[in-house]
């Protein structure tokens, strides 16, 4: 279609149509979410922090993959309104529930994750690394355990 057709019929829509479809609600949810993250890296520590208000120690999973060179975040964020008695009506829904997954490239350098830790406190998980400066090998670790503050 040549240009000019397409601006023609751009400028024909009718105005009250294109209203009545941006103004409807839709409430579709995605399956799974993805967390905010920030990569912050000093002289002796690799930070990796997560926004995870909602979300309990036991319901995170934090893994490794040394080929990829990666570190995953899964779990999950209950739905706090279906154990409610009383029924809402929705009109606007942006807080993500269920299943996340989050993997984050890590940077290059020389990492001691078997002194690797991780704190949750008021919604953020805070995931510290240690940097090594040693040839050693680099132990993979499979779970983290997360400490109450």
């Amino acid at each position: 279609m040549p240009r000019r057709d397409i601006e023609e019929w751009i400028l024909e829509l009718e105005p009250a149509h294109i209203a009545s479809e941006v103004g409807r609600t839709k409430f579709a949810r995605q399956r799974g979410w993805m967390p905010k993250v920030d990569v912050l890296e000093s002289d002796s520590h690799l930070l990796i922090r997560a926004e995870l208000a909602g979300v309990t120690n036991e319901q995170i999973q934090i893994t490794l993959n040394r080929i990829r060179n990666t570190l995953s975040l899964r779990g999950h964020r209950p739905d706090d309104l279906a154990a409610r008695e009383d029924t809402y009506q929705a009109h606007l829904l942006e807080i993500e529930e269920g299943a996340f997954f989050r993997e984050i490239l890590l940077p290059q350098g020389d990492f001691d994750f078997a002194h690797m830790g991780a704190k949750l406190k008021n919604g953020i998980l805070a995931i510290a690394i240690p940097k090594s400066g040693l040839d050693n090998p680099v132990i993979v670790v499979e779970r983290v355990t997360i400490t109450r503050i």
